[in-house]
């Protein structure tokens, strides 16, 4: 980080045995396998238009006895939220392919966290990963503006912000389009009515 620095996206070989054992459970080899050109030129794009990440690190305190995170993704007042499995022998979540979506397994003071967050910093979207500290205090550990749309449709449903679950399978695309017609309601046009 402090000589040539590092490219902003990792080589499609990057973490390869994880993805293939992803792939190979998901019985999707043939189709990882015809995207693997357009991953290629990705990585390639966006390493040519964006410079090396370099003249920083960032250190983090490492939280032990965390077989998963749970990821909530807050859409507006719904938030998705599901557990991600930790990798065998090791502590990363991020990229397992391993989920749980029973709701009712979910701690929901990860929930009310991730709402709080999104409040705080003024989004209409984020997704937190949150674990538990030795005194079993949440912590978010990453915040990111963007969740992966399946696992979000795979969940059992949502949570409202008074906990209150909604049981269904939602498209998060659908909720983005839905909160964004709702704050822009006033200035849309009145649907036009033919009588006939």
């Amino acid at each position: 980080m402090f000589g040539k620095g590092i490219k902003p996206s990792p080589s499609v070989l990057n973490d390869y045995k994880t993805r293939l054992r992803v792939h190979s459970k998901r019985k999707d080899m043939g189709a990882a396998l015809k995207r693997l050109p357009k991953t290629i030129l990705g990585i390639m794009t966006v390493n040519a238009r964006k410079p090396r990440e370099k003249g920083y690190f960032l250190v983090q305190e490492f939280i032990p006895g965390n077989p998963f995170d749970t990821r909530v993704f807050v859409i507006g007042d719904r938030a998705y939220a599901f557990r991600r499995i930790a990798r065998n022998n090791d502590f990363r979540s991020s990229g397992s392919g391993e989920f749980d979506f029973d709701h009712t397994r979910v701690d929901q003071r990860a929930i009310t966290l991730a709402f709080e967050t999104a409040r705080k910093i003024g989004a209409q979207t984020l997704a937190c990963d949150v674990v538990f500290d030795r005194e079993n205090r949440p912590l978010i550990l990453e915040v990111c503006y963007q969740q992966t749309a399946l696992p979000a449709y795979r969940a059992e449903g949502y949570f409202d912000t008074s906990l209150r679950f909604h049981p269904g399978h939602f498209w998060p695309e659908d909720m983005i389009m839905e909160l964004v017609l709702d704050q822009h309601r006033e200035i849309l046009p009145e649907p036009v009515r033919h009588e006939g």
